[in-house]
């Protein structure tokens, strides 16, 4: 655990910048699923 390096820092910024990107991904996967739900419980309880 030594002193970080400037490849060190660009690297830890990018993990977090793709930790961040999953994260968003995974909001609009549960939020496409709810909507995706929503319609198809309004068609069947149209049938």
């Amino acid at each position: 655990m030594g002193d970080r390096t400037n490849g060190q820092f660009a690297r830890d910024s990018r993990r977090e910048l793709g930790r961040r990107r999953n994260r968003l991904l995974a909001y609009w996967g549960l939020a496409v699923l709810a909507v995706a739900t929503g319609i198809v419980a309004v068609l069947a309880l149209q049938y």
